[in-house]
């Protein structure tokens, strides 16, 4: 299914890339050629006139929201296929009951539809999209609809000076995501708080709901293999929206690798790719000095991006460490994704690059030489199969889980290959919303709770 997704996705967006210069050369070639007082030429501005109108009309009818969740979900045009799309908690749990009365089974749920985009497959109908099941709970104001998306939220609390601790760096995925497929963004041992206070579970069989913590909410979740279960909403623990000061640092050696696990970074990730033969770490902290830089800027976050993650993978390029040095809100600190465009998901569909996620611990305290260690193998690995990765890493401590975030187009099996024969990793979980590769040999698959909770 995975090439039929591909297809599918690369010909409904080529399209719509395609549709604009089409349409102005088309327009162009009009005002060029056409005598408006003969009759066969206004007869052919007639049609080309609507055919250009047209190719803008489709353009922009499927960038608008719904279409690109049908199409990132490999849904599009889901005619005719007992799709539902509810509004309010009665829309949802009405469509529920109907699907599987008529056909005998739970319907899949879908949030934002980027989850089906990195699994490069779709679900099969009968879905319900919950991508207008979304907002404020009526007379539960802390408690917010599934579908809502992490922006929606953040920009809610950011206007009596609040904000989410730490989220997942794509904020335009849906809470409901978040929970179910163990979602996460950057962390830091200088994190008090836990961004996630309670989540509403449906039980889609009985129809029953229960309002549990995230972890527990984790362990239904990895032992929902009959899809049985759906999120119906979150409530959330906010912090002041601090201000932090962003710190780079080139892991070069064991050092340089310690100088990033430091104490107190409310924040930090660091990237590795084939292009360099360094890594490049962030953490965000309290500010250090008076420098007068602020985050974000004019395409601050976009070149951010590209410079430490694209160019970890071509051409390695990046400004001084010394002009990582901005000074942002935590608010800010957190959006670390830019808005992608659909030509960016083209090109990663037709690159044959996937992205999954593995989760492991070392049952002790990340190190500097442990961390320089696994760095330096990485960036020998990404040199032998190119690609990147990135590592996020919370509180030092042995339960504390490293995330090895990886974008591959061949070698799937390298990463599990290094962990076991060079860290001595054996136990791995991967992350639920990502490409599931085929095999995690010669290390053994856990579920993210049984990780977690070391069982």
């Amino acid at each position: 299914m995975t090439c039929a997704y591909s297809t599918s996705f690369v010909l409904i967006w080529g399209s719509v890339v395609l549709s604009i210069p089409t349409a102005i050369g088309l327009f162009v070639w009009l005002l060029l050629t056409s005598v408006p007082h003969e009759d066969r030429d206004a007869e052919r501005i007639v049609v080309l006139s609507i055919a250009v109108i047209m190719l803008i009309a489709c353009s922009i009818g499927l960038m608008q929201h719904s279409c690109r969740v049908l199409i990132r979900s490999g849904a599009f045009p889901a005619w005719c296929r007992g799709d539902v799309y509810p509004c309010d908690e009665v829309e949802l749990l009405q469509a529920i009951v109907d699907i599987k009365r008529r056909d005998g089974r739970f319907p899949a749920i879908v949030g934002g539809g980027w989850g089906f985009f990195l699994k490069r497959y779709g679900p099969a109908a009968p879905r319900v999209f919950t991508h207008h099941f979304t907002g404020q709970v009526p007379n539960q104001p802390r408690r917010w609809r599934a579908g809502t998306t992490i922006a929606t939220v953040n920009k809610h609390f950011l206007k009596i000076g609040k904000t989410l601790p730490s989220h997942p760096t794509m904020a335009y995925i849906s809470i409901g995501s978040w929970v179910s497929c163990a979602n996460h963004g950057n962390d830091g041992d200088a994190q008090t708080v836990n961004s996630i206070e309670l989540v509403t579970i449906l039980d889609m069989e009985s129809n029953a709901t229960r309002r549990v913590k995230y972890v527990d909410a984790r362990r239904v979740f990895d032992a929902d293999f009959e899809r049985r279960y759906c999120v119906l909403d979150v409530s959330f623990n906010v912090v002041d929206n601090k201000i932090v000061q962003k710190r780079g640092i080139l892991v070069t050696d064991p050092q340089s690798a310690a100088d990033w696990l430091a104490p107190d970074a409310t924040l930090r990730l660091l990237f590795i790719g084939a292009a360099r033969d360094y890594a490049i770490g962030l953490r965000w902290e309290r500010p250090y000095d008076e420098d007068p830089h602020h985050d974000p800027h004019v395409c601050s976050r976009f070149c951010q991006f590209v410079q430490v993650d694209v160019c970890s993978v071509f051409g390695g390029y990046h400004e001084p460490m010394s002009k990582y040095n901005g000074k942002s809100s935590l608010y800010n600190a957190n959006r670390w994704t830019p808005p992608i465009s659909p030509l960016a998901t083209i090109g990663v569909v037709l690159s044959g690059i996937v992205n999954f996620e593995i989760f492991f611990r070392l049952n002790r305290a990340l190190d500097g030489d442990t961390l320089f260690a696994f760095v330096d193998r990485s960036i020998a690995m990404h040199k032998k199969i190119g690609g990147r990765s990135e590592i996020r890493y919370g509180r030092p401590s042995s339960g504390t889980v490293v995330h090895w975030d990886i974008s591959l187009s061949c070698g799937h099996d390298a990463p599990f290959k290094l962990l076991s024969d060079h860290i001595g990793v054996k136990r791995v979980a991967m992350h639920p919303g990502k490409y599931d590769v085929s095999t995690t040999a010669p290390c053994v698959r856990v579920s993210v709770s049984e990780l977690v909770n070391g069982t």
